[in-house]
């Protein structure tokens, strides 16, 4: 059994959980306050469980990145994935791969839409950078991208 399969196993224990909390503390703090405390546990080990199971989906997205970048040389990058409601925005920062960019962008673009989790990605932004010191100048940068793309796919409908 995969770890993945695990963890969206293993988060449907938050109700049992939940249940337990409340009848461990119902008949010491009363009614209202055992229930409040199995509502918070189940909602604290259904949040946990879940940040789990979006940290394994973005590795394994991650390593299907690397994968797809090594196989057309040995470039330094860096692979971000930020989790949003709608879901995943995977960045790839590549250092100094202007002249196979090209062919780099193909690949992962290729690897993510055989990746597993291909239905979680929501968007892929991929930048080249001149060195890895300019990181947080092409974050920002792709920042605004992402929110302009966003506020895009909202007024097409989709979310």
């Amino acid at each position: 059994m995969n770890k993945l399969f695990f963890v969206e196993i293993l988060r449907w224990a938050a109700f049992p959980l939940g249940i337990i909390m409340f009848l461990g503390t119902g008949t010491s703090f009363g009614f209202f306050a055992g229930a409040s405390l199995g509502i918070l546990a189940t909602l604290i080990f259904w949040n946990l469980t879940t940040r789990e199971v979006n940290n394994i989906i973005g590795n394994e997205i991650a390593k299907d990145v690397n994968a797809s970048i090594s196989r057309i040389g040995d470039y330094a990058n860096f692979v971000e994935i930020k989790v949003l409601n709608s879901g995943m925005v995977v960045r790839v920062y590549l250092v100094q791969a202007q002249e196979k960019l090209g062919q780099i962008k193909t690949a992962v673009e290729m690897a993510l839409r055989e990746n597993d989790h291909k239905d979680r990605i929501l968007l892929m932004q991929l930048t080249n950078m001149d060195s890895k010191d300019n990181i947080k100048a092409y974050r920002a940068i792709l920042n605004r991208e992402l929110f302009e793309a966003i506020k895009g796919l909202k007024k097409m409908g989709k979310k």
